[in-house]
């Protein structure tokens, strides 16, 4: 891959294609996909916007994700960018490549919301992010996946060590043990945690994962695990991903209802994230014909 363009970027031609009405989408997938295509085509160049897409760190995790293979399913042992989907491509997009103009490494993306439906491969984008997290990450930096409980968090790391078994050219650079995965090209390691919020004490973590956030009835793991990015130099990620869940109070119906208020012009937040898949209000649940709006995976095949 030698030039490297915005036409290379799956993920935005994605978000145009939603915008287009070319893909069923919901109201907040649709603001969401709009505000990408603004950063890139204006705000990236006024002055007062401190941030710039970064195409270099595009190449550069564009190339890796040449290198890493799925690990089970259909395309198992074939290179994930061969049949990365559009919001897949856009998350990551969005992760990485938006940088500080002032050259402090500082990334603009600090927190992302990803609601999707189940059997949307929530668990795989999850841990693909991580590994790349991990390849790019700081020296010695510490990141973490969290739950309710340890089974939860460990489904993402189980996916993790899958993935690297599965892709031969990045195997050689970790080491994967019972207690968490290190990257041996910067000692950097990530660790999946209990969900008690005291365990999480002592950790200085620069990114965590929480799975199934709407499985939980409060916000406590997410505050102490905040508390826990207090002390850190440099960029700090925070991805909060969840299907939706019955609890009529959960803490991520309370993260989603605060970022649909971004969406909608209420609150300013430029450091946020989010692609929240559900059904539009008035939407009939039982037609099948907008089911593909809480279903992403649906959307791109």
């Amino acid at each position: 891959m030698n030039e490297f363009t915005y036409d290379n970027l799956l993920g935005l031609q994605w978000a145009k294609d939603v915008v287009a009405g070319k893909f069923v989408a919901n109201k907040w997938v649709k603001l969401e996909c709009q505000k990408y295509i603004d950063r890139v085509e204006k705000l990236q160049y006024e002055d007062d916007f401190d941030f710039y897409f970064n195409l270099k760190e595009a190449k550069i995790i564009y190339g890796l994700m040449h290198f890493i293979n799925y690990a089970t399913g259909f395309y198992a042992n074939k290179p994930v960018i061969n049949h990365l989907a559009g919001f897949q491509a856009m998350t990551i997009e969005n992760v990485f490549c938006w940088s500080a103009k002032d050259n402090s490494n500082q990334k603009m993306i600090e927190e992302v919301y990803l609601e999707v439906g189940r059997k949307s491969a929530k668990s795989f984008i999850s841990a693909l992010i991580e590994i790349l997290i991990l390849l790019r990450a700081p020296k010695y930096s510490q990141h973490a996946i969290a739950g309710l409980t340890r089974d939860i968090s460990g489904l993402i790391k189980k996916e993790m060590e899958n993935i690297i078994k599965a892709s031969p050219k990045i195997a050689k650079y970790f080491k994967i043990t019972r207690e968490r995965i290190l990257c041996k090209l910067n000692e950097a390691y990530c660790k999946n945690l209990s969900g008690e919020a005291n365990n999480i004490n002592g950790l200085l973590l620069e990114t965590y994962i929480v799975d199934e956030v709407a499985n939980q009835e409060t916000q406590e793991i997410i505050g102490a695990l905040k508390l826990s990015q207090m002390s850190v130099q440099g960029s700090r990620l925070s991805i909060y991903i969840s299907t939706a869940y019955d609890l009529e109070i959960n803490a991520f119906r309370e993260l989603c209802d605060y970022y649909k208020k971004v969406l909608d012009g209420i609150i300013e937040d430029n450091k946020t994230f989010g692609l929240l898949f559900e059904l539009d209000e008035g939407d009939d649940y039982t037609d099948e014909s907008v089911w593909i709006k809480a279903s992403p995976l649906q959307m791109t095949m």
